[in-house]
């Protein structure tokens, strides 16, 4: 089970993707410019708020379970190849997270990774925040990358993308944490990219917003 981590090292320069996919599948999914805003409206509702919408998105409850005084709700579409997963915390939704499972092909949670990437970049801008990310590859021995800013982690993603397994970036402010993650992990049978919104000030205290084992804090809604 991956453990929560996050974010405490220093600021980056925004830099894009060198190449990304135009996204062209069927499967009702928020637009991309879109879905940070569509997360942070979640944040602050009751379960029976965000149910009834999901329900009029087209998406059915197909678990819940409940830990440490935290309920995570899980919400996927008739085909399975997207959801969404909901942390509550005394009765208000403080973790959302959008997530693509798109038949398991890679490349294309690959481009949605690149694409929630520049989501959150936009969604950033102009704001005082921090940043840290990750990189685990399927050929190497050591254990996976640390990167404390976005130029070093988009050399090292570029350059070993055909291998990589696993990889998060995580921006965090004052007040919320963006987290994107790719995860294509054949002997865990895990395969997903997701975008997720954190509400700090909704969390409980004992969830750490601080760097812990090297993972995102948005894995717990996925374990």
């Amino acid at each position: 089970m991956k453990k929560l981590t996050l974010i405490l090292l220093t600021m980056f320069g925004l830099v894009l993707f060198n190449s990304c996919k135009d996204d062209t599948d069927d499967n009702p999914q928020p637009a991309a410019t879109n879905i940070l805003n569509e997360l942070k409206g979640y944040t602050g509702k009751t379960v029976e708020q965000i149910t009834e919408t999901m329900q009029s998105k087209g998406f059915t409850l197909r678990n819940s379970e409940s830990d440490n005084g935290m309920t995570n709700y899980s919400f996927i579409n008739a085909d399975s190849t997207s959801g969404y997963e909901f942390m509550e915390y005394e009765s208000k939704i403080c973790i959302v997270s959008f997530n693509a499972y798109n038949n398991n092909n890679r490349d294309l949670l690959l481009s949605t990774f690149e694409t929630n990437s520049k989501s959150a970049i936009s969604f950033v801008s102009n704001t005082t925040f921090e940043y840290n990310s990750e990189i685990e590859l399927s050929n190497s021995t050591e254990d996976s990358e640390l990167y404390p800013d976005r130029n070093s982690f988009l050399n090292a993603y570029n350059q070993n993308k055909n291998s990589i397994i696993y990889c998060y970036e995580n921006w965090m402010t004052a007040d919320y944490i963006i987290g994107n993650e790719f995860n294509y992990e054949e002997d865990e049978n895990e395969y997903y990219s997701l975008i997720g919104y954190g509400d700090l000030n909704l969390l409980p205290p004992f969830v750490s917003t601080k760097k812990s084992n090297n993972k995102s804090i948005f894995e717990m809604l996925h374990k």
